[in-house]
């Protein structure tokens, strides 16, 4: 479902979000557009390494992986893009 509160493909649209998950949210649905991994910064851990993780398989980017904190998910990435790779 897209929120209302993103015009554009642009962080400075979920800036002057003040409740964290609303703002996470915005973020998310502008990655989701944009596939920027840059914004996953902006989220907290585990939301960012998760993130990431949905990036690189987007741009099936094994260098993204290496980004991701949690080592679990960091091979669990590693696997995907392997996968997405020789299919």
């Amino acid at each position: 479902k897209a929120l209302g509160f993103v015009s554009n493909s642009n962080k400075s649209s979920c800036a002057g979000i003040s409740d964290v998950n609303q703002k996470n949210a915005c973020i998310l649905q502008l990655v989701g557009r944009t596939q920027d991994p840059k914004l996953c910064e902006e989220l907290g851990s585990p939301m960012r390494d998760g993130c990431l993780l949905g990036v690189a398989a987007v741009k099936k980017d094994v260098l993204l992986c290496d980004k991701i904190q949690n080592p679990t998910l960091k091979g669990s990435c590693r696997q995907t893009i392997e996968q997405l790779k020789s299919a």
